[in-house]
């Protein structure tokens, strides 16, 4: 078993704690950030985002109050006679709500990564439905697994109780994340480059790809520690509850910054190099459709039109007949937050 039952539980505590904390100050940061600078394209964005961060810090805030009850009851009250047969007893009403708070965390992030994948996939309802079933499958066995672990018998080891629906959880949910993290990640590349080869998308990239392995890492843990039937699984788990948080305040804060930034796209040719710059602007500021901006470019870069519609950017090269298509402000700001 590795580590002791009362030592795990120690840890869990601590940990989560700590989690939460961090967690509690992105929420705090988030909400500064939304309010500051409000523009029409921040008021919707926030609609969206604060409601969904509020629900995740509530589903955490019960999580963590239910922790510290159970830490009341089994180091000092020492309900069920001592400490280790109180966290022994899996179907404890305490233990089962906390279980429950752990399921419904991960379908709120889930499902926000899934609407992230539905609007930058252009509200395409067939994009999303893989991440559906996904999360309609692993749902499913939360609910079956949670069902099985309330009427196990005091004693019972949580390591013999409904081994394979755990781990198909586990799996099912990580799955579902990666997937969704990179089907949007591929998306961004591949419609957000203008000219062949842009860097101005690859920070986002990079958020939304580190974020999702901050999770599977979370995951794999719980996982990796429960089928080596170690108490570590306890701490890992309950981690997860402020991880899914942490994860989804980082995306947007790190995005939000990333907005203002000016994008900058550019290909290289023989035997000069062309340049564009385009600055991230507010739809309400873009022209009425066909109307024509020229954007000069440097002494030595070749002049290039950009026809800009309330939708697309699409740059036209006068060395090539190549045509390439730029995505609107609502994907790059709308289509991530």
């Amino acid at each position: 078993m590795g580590i002791s039952l009362e030592n795990a539980e120690l840890v869990s505590l601590a940990l989560t704690t700590f989690l939460y904390g961090l967690f509690f100050a992105l929420f705090l940061i988030t909400i500064v950030v939304m309010s500051y600078k409000v523009t029409e394209d921040i008021r919707r964005q926030r609609t969206r985002i604060l409601p969904a961060s509020l629900m995740m810090l509530l589903v955490a805030t019960t999580h963590l109050i239910i922790i510290w009850i159970r830490a009341m009851q089994g180091f000092v009250v020492q309900k069920r006679g001592s400490t280790q047969a109180f966290y022994e007893d899996i179907s404890d009403p305490t233990s089962i709500i906390k279980l429950t708070c752990m399921c419904l965390q991960t379908v709120l992030g889930d499902l926000v990564i899934i609407w992230r994948l539905y609007v930058v996939y252009d509200k395409n309802i067939i994009a999303i439905v893989p991440a559906i079933l996904l999360v309609a499958s692993y749902s499913a066995v939360a609910i079956v697994t949670i069902s099985l672990i309330a009427r196990a018998h005091t004693g019972t080891d949580i390591f013999h109780v409904a081994t394979s629906w755990i781990t198909a959880y586990f799996s099912l949910t990580m799955s579902t994340n990666v997937i969704c993290s990179g089907a949007i990640a591929w998306r961004i590349f591949f419609v957000g480059k203008p000219l062949g080869r842009s860097t101005s998308l690859w920070p986002i990239i990079f958020v939304i790809i580190e974020s999702s392995a901050l999770y599977a890492l979370g995951v794999i843990a719980a996982l990796v520690s429960f089928l080596s039937n170690t108490n570590g699984q306890y701490a890992a788990v309950d981690a997860t509850v402020p991880l899914v948080g942490i994860v989804f305040s980082l995306i947007v804060l790190q995005i939000r910054f990333h907005i203002s930034a000016t994008a900058s796209y550019w290909s290289d040719g023989n035997p000069t190099t062309r340049t564009a710059v385009c600055q991230w602007v507010q739809p309400s500021s873009f022209p009425a459709n066909g109307e024509e901006l020229e954007f000069p470019a440097r002494p030595q870069s070749i002049q290039m039109a950009v026809h800009v519609t309330k939708q697309t950017h699409t740059h036209v090269s006068s060395r090539s007949d190549s045509m390439v298509t730029d995505p609107s402000p609502d994907f790059k700001k709308s289509a991530i937050l």
